[in-house]
């Protein structure tokens, strides 16, 4: 298959040609400078984007800096430790490259979620073919452009195109494969790397619950979780997807979210929804006795929020993830109608708990179990470029960020040296009566 924009597509992935290539320590710290100074491209791009858009893409820019910050300070710190074994052997463990690692990335965050795992991949010795999404496609385009100035094309690759390319591009083989999207594309990606046996990450998605308690501070987690949803318009893998709330609190939660909905202009500032398929996808999930808080503009995709006090579990907005700016806010009775409500989903990629009662906040962080937790606050746990970051059953496997990830994009190797010289004491060869019962002894 042909690739579009003629961008350098690597034809047959030769892992043995590619591999090592990134090795070069020094010379990865110099194509981070590189990929550095092409950021001024992106901050044109930012400048001519409405204002949410502009913010998404801001913090994309920050992002961006304090990763190749901290990946070009460890490229050179890869290593693995010495450790204790029998007289005169050396015995130790090295961190290697998978090799070629193939990269596919979605069009929510499509700057962030393409370098930050690429900068990793290379900080571990791998190279990188980087699939981004045809639906962001300035942000695409510009990937290709950055990328072939600050590195080699047998170093990092870019390929263009839409579903069709990334199918094609899934069904090579890899060393190592990282895919970001919904739950269902990464069971198809996981599939085919599973004929291979390659070893994959999936950040994947869910409904990611808010939980409030009645000793919650209302005020603070009305304001917090709606700052959290309403971020590039609800569209953020980890985004709170639906509170349950404590029955006794729920009125005074609802009143302080439309009091903050109707003063603060999320409304005027709401990202748009990506394209004319979703935007349909989600009219489609607003319910009856939904509250609007601004006007619809489809023609430049923009939905304003909605609170949905009214759903029950049985809602159809209940039965997928959201992805958009649609809150439904439901209640539970007491700690095992919670537990009930929570288990009827999937652990989702995060679990957002307020509360003032340690007690309550300690028993379900090990009742409920999530990708990440984050206490009295939303999104957080994802906007720590050191922490680790990733889900668990169906919302993903496997971790990347900071240290993570570069053990993520790298796997151990043992290695065992053993002198010349000296006896063999566990050299075994028949007859073995004897020498089993003194390995018996000297095993107790």
């Amino acid at each position: 298959m042909e690739y579009k924009m003629g961008i350098y597509q690597p034809p047959a992935l030769d892992c043995a040609t590619w591999q090592g290539y990134g090795q070069d320590h020094c010379q990865i710290r110099h194509q981070y400078y590189a990929l550095a100074e092409a950021r001024e491209g992106f901050r044109v791009l930012m400048n001519s984007k409405p204002a949410p858009t502009a913010i998404v893409c801001g913090n994309d820019v920050l992002a961006m800096a304090r990763y190749m910050e901290f990946y070009g300070g460890a490229a050179d710190k890869v290593h693995g430790e010495t450790i204790p074994y029998l007289d005169g052997y050396t015995v130790y463990t090295l961190r290697e490259p998978h090799g070629v690692t193939g990269h596919i990335v979605p069009w929510n965050y499509p700057m962030q979620l393409s370098l930050s795992p690429l900068i990793a991949a290379v900080a571990a010795g791998n190279t990188v073919v980087l699939k981004p999404s045809e639906m962001a496609p300035a942000c695409e385009q510009l990937l290709a452009k950055m990328i072939a100035e600050a590195f080699a094309p047998e170093h990092v690759a870019v390929v263009t195109g839409d579903g069709h390319v990334a199918n094609d591009l899934t069904d090579r083989e890899f060393d190592f494969v990282f895919f970001t999207g919904s739950t269902h594309v990464g069971q198809i990606v996981a599939a085919k790397a599973a004929k291979n046996l390659t070893p994959n990450i999936m950040e994947l998605g869910g409904k990611c619950p808010c939980v409030v308690d009645a000793s919650a501070k209302v005020d603070v987690a009305a304001q917090r979780i709606l700052t959290g949803k309403f971020f590039n318009g609800g569209q953020t893998c980890f985004a709170p997807d639906y509170v349950v709330v404590a029955a006794e609190v729920k009125d005074a939660l609802v009143e302080a979210m439309k009091e903050k909905l109707s003063t603060i202009p999320w409304s005027e500032e709401m990202a748009h929804v990506i394209n004319e398929r979703h935007y349909a996808r989600l009219e489609n999930l607003i319910p009856d006795g939904a509250l609007k808080f601004g006007e619809d503009d489809r023609e430049s995709l923009r939905l304003a929020p909605r609170l949905l006090p009214q759903v029950d579990w049985n809602t159809e907005v209940m039965q997928e993830e959201v992805f958009g700016p649609l809150l439904p806010v439901l209640s539970y009775s007491d700690y095992e109608d919670l537990l009930a409500r929570l288990g009827q989903y999937d652990s989702p990629l995060a679990l957002y708990i307020f509360s003032e009662d340690a007690v309550m906040k300690q028993r379900l962080m090990n009742d409920v179990r999530s990708g990440g937790v984050c206490i009295n606050d939303t999104m957080k746990q994802g906007s720590s470029l050191e922490m680790p970051f990733g889900g668990v059953g169906a919302s993903g496997y496997g971790r990347y960020r900071g240290k993570a990830g570069v053990q993520a994009f790298s796997y151990e190797r043992a290695v065992v040296t053993k002198p010349t010289w000296g006896p063999d004491w566990f050299e075994l060869t028949p007859p073995y009566a004897d020498k089993i019962n003194w390995l018996k002894r000297f095993l107790r």
